[in-house]
């Protein structure tokens, strides 16, 4: 996953600056407004005033999840046989994320390693459940399912 930050004004900028630490796979447009962020980074002095500021004016919770609105799936490298085992990533599927609405059969990324092919999947697929045999009884797997229920719940 990706993430633009835009910085509006100069004191922004700055913060931007300082988080970074010279690279770090960071990306900025030429007049710094713009920095594209290609793995998770914690901006403390950005992150901590506004977290703040949004419990004790707004009694707002900070670095909670509000809900589960997006989903790393996996899609078919190749064309899949019955029989193949996959992982989580690796030669046979790669990662994509979409809104979660949109796959409600998709086997999320982190479920496939070790699974069992069931079913032919075609190129750029996302398997579903009904394709792959998963370890239910995995931790994993268990640990997911209370997500889940605990996501259902208002």
């Amino acid at each position: 996953m990706f993430v633009v930050a835009r910085a509006p004004n100069s004191r922004a900028r700055s913060h931007l600056d300082e988080g970074i630490g010279g690279g770090d796979g960071v990306v900025t447009s030429a007049d710094g407004e713009y920095a594209l962020f290609s793995r998770p980074y914690h901006l403390p002095g950005v992150e901590t005033t506004v977290s703040v500021a949004l419990a004790a004016v707004r009694g707002e919770p900070t670095g909670a999840a509000r809900g589960r609105v997006a989903e790393a799936v996996a899609a078919a490298k190749r064309d899949l046989d019955p029989g193949e085992r996959l992982a989580g990533g690796g030669e046979l599927v790669y990662g994509v994320v979409e809104r979660a609405d949109a796959t409600p059969n998709a086997v999320p990324l982190e479920l496939l390693a070790g699974a069992e092919l069931r079913r032919p999947v075609e190129r750029d697929q996302t398997p579903t459940d009904d394709d792959v045999a998963l370890d239910r009884g995995s931790f994993l797997y268990r640990l997911r399912a209370l997500g889940d229920d605990l996501s259902d719940q208002p």
